[in-house]
C-alpha cells in the first residue's frame, strides 16, 4: 500500500510542527513523495520555531548549549523551511565541554539555542576533551560521525568510552595516553577508520567491540 499523507504544521513557541510528509503504515519509514520512493529520515521533517529569524548562526559560529552549556562549532545552518519562523535543523560539532572536570558526559543528539534553533551534533571536535583528567566515561549518540583528533588524549581516568552506531571515523590520537581506559565499543558496523596511534598508550585496554 501507498504511504500515508502527513499534512505541514507550523511550529509555535510551545511546540514543534512538520512539513508535509508521507509515512509507511507498515514500515514506519518516511517519504517525501506519495510513491514512497523517496526515503526520508524523521528528523529531516521537523520544523522549529526561531524568535529571530535574521539572527540565524552562519557555519563557523561559535554557540553555547542552553540546557549542558558546552560549546558547539557551526558546521551547516539551521535552514528556513516554511512560514516567518519555522527552521529546520542544523549541524555542530562539539567543541569544549562547560565543565572540565566533570566525570561523566552524555553527548546529546542535537542541542537548542538561545534564538530557538535546534542542531543536530554530527561531529566531535579536535582536542574536545583532551586532557580532562576527571572524565571516567563518555557516551556518544547515533548522530555523531566522526570523533576528531586527539578529542580524548590523556583523558588519564577514563575508563570506558561508547560509540554511536553512526561514528565512521576515529581521529589519530583520539585516545591517545587513557591509561586506564578498559572498553571501547561501538554500537553499530559504520566504522571505516581508525587514525593512526588513535589507542597508544591506552595500556589496560582489553577490547574493542564492533
Amino acid at each position: 500500500s501507498f504511504p500515508t499523507r502527513r499534512s505541514s504544521d507550523l511550529p509555535t513557541m510551545d511546540k514543534p510542527g512538520n512539513m508535509e510528509y508521507y509515512k509507511c503504515g507498515y514500515c514506519g519509514k518516511y517519504y517525501s513523495d506519495a510513491e514512497g520512493t523517496k526515503e526520508i529520515t524523521p528528523g529531516s521533517v521537523v520544523l522549529y520555531y526561531v524568535k529571530n529569524i535574521n539572527a540565524l548562526l552562519k557555519a563557523g559560529a561559535t554557540v553555547t548549549d542552553t540546557a549542558s552549556k558546552a560549546v558547539y562549532k557551526v558546521t551547516k545552518p539551521a535552514t528556513v523551511a516554511a512560514g516567518s519562523n519555522a527552521v529546520t535543523p542544523g549541524e555542530v560539532t562539539y567543541k569544549n565541554p562547560a565543565d572540565k572536570k566533570a566525570a561523566s558526559v552524555n553527548i546529546p543528539e542535537s542541542i537548542r539555542v538561545a534564538n530557538g534553533e535546534v542542531y543536530n551534533v554530527t561531529a566531535i571536535g579536535d582536542k574536545a576533551f583532551e586532557n580532562c583528567k576527571k572524565l571516567k566515561n563518555v557516551t556518544i549518540p547515533s548522530t555523531v560521525t566522526s570523533i576528531g583528533k586527539a578529542a580524548f588524549k590523556k583523558c588519564t581516568k577514563m575508563t570506558k568510552a561508547v560509540m554511536g552506531k553512526s561514528v565512521k571515523t576515529v581521529g589519530a590520537n583520539a585516545f591517545e595516553g587513557d591509561t586506564a581506559l578498559k572498553t571501547v565499543s561501538f554500537k553499530g558496523t559504520a566504522v571505516e577508520t581508525i587514525g593512526d596511534s588513535a589507542f597508544k598508550g591506552c595500556n589496560k585496554l582489553t577490547s574493542i567491540i564492533i
